[in-house]
């Protein structure tokens, strides 16, 4: 029996769940564990592994560093990760979003605020990009944590990014207010295939959509004009990011008045923006989707099997 690690952090060992999976899994005669990357005990075997796949309840945002030691641990050793070592070192870095913006993907205004900076560089860096209102958040982060938004002319929100960025660089982004009525739009595929979306949403006002801040989540439709505009900026997103051959991926979009004539429009007037390409540990919401659990199941069959040199 084929055998594969979900991986989470220590803390988040006994909390996470990907029942759906599992039991899709066990199907196809794939045993599955879930197992803690910094466990202080004893390091996991790793290489007993079939395929190692990081999950949302990894929490690494800490320990960035140590993140990095266990996958170079895991290219030394030949232990066989999902999406490999390059990908997680390029993902887990927000400055991956500037990258594609250069190969033409469409973000909100972005800029980057160095660490150490002056409460006058971070002034020069955030009127540079000419918008009213911005969300700051952490160059190595997820989940919204310390993620902020803030008014360019408010001296308080400016101190108190000058503080988040003593020790750190930081992403600053163009608020962008459809988030609150349209929210987020998150579309998963498996080894290059689409397979299924989430709308995110957030109704108590909050900007951000994650389930933490009172985020909720809907089964997404991409059968109508809106939803494939949608998926097709997802689909060239992932076909533009220098890396293929993923066996999973989500892209985060979200929709925004358009900054360039030649965007492509919904009916409401609307064109995509790139918030995330998560390659590394998204949610991939299988839960209370079969379909979904079943279709990833099979992704990872047959990423066992093309690593073992077999025909799928």
């Amino acid at each position: 029996m084929k055998q594969v690690a979900f991986v989470v952090a220590a803390s988040e060992l006994e909390d996470y769940k990907i029942t759906e999976v599992i039991q899709e899994l066990a199907k196809r005669d794939i045993s599955a564990e879930i197992v803690a990357f910094d466990e202080d005990t004893a390091s996991p075997d790793w290489g007993k592994y079939d395929l190692i796949l990081p999950t949302p309840s990894l929490d690494y945002t800490h320990q960035y560093e140590r993140l990095l030691q266990w996958v170079a641990h895991l290219e030394k050793t030949g232990a066989a990760l999902a999406n490999p070592g390059p990908v997680i070192r390029w993902n887990t870095h927000k400055s991956y979003l500037l990258q594609l913006r250069e190969k033409g993907i469409s973000l909100p205004h972005t800029g980057v605020i160095q660490s150490g900076s002056t409460m006058e560089q971070v002034v020069a860096q955030t009127e540079s990009l000419g918008c009213k209102e911005l969300v700051v958040k952490p160059m190595v982060g997820a989940s919204g944590k310390d993620t902020s938004r803030v008014m360019v002319d408010n001296k308080i929100d400016l101190e108190n990014i000058v503080k988040l960025c003593k020790d750190q660089e930081l992403l600053v982004q163009e608020f962008i207010p459809e988030i609150l009525t349209c929210g987020e739009f998150s579309l998963i595929f498996f080894n290059g295939v689409f397979s299924h979306g989430v709308r995110k949403f957030n109704v108590t006002g909050d900007f951000r959509i994650q389930g933490s801040y009172g985020g909720q989540v809907e089964q997404l439709i991409v059968d109508d004009e809106q939803g494939h505009v949608i998926k097709t900026f997802a689909q060239r997103a992932l076909q533009i990011a220098p890396f293929q051959n993923l066996l999973y991926a989500r892209v985060d979009v979200t929709l925004a008045k358009p900054s360039q004539e030649d965007s492509p429009l919904t009916l409401a007037g609307t064109t995509p923006v790139l918030m995330e390409l998560e390659v590394f540990e998204p949610d991939l919401f299988t839960g209370g989707n079969p379909a979904a659990a079943k279709r990833y199941a099979e992704a990872i069959r047959r990423r066992i099997q093309e690593n073992n040199g077999q025909k799928c």
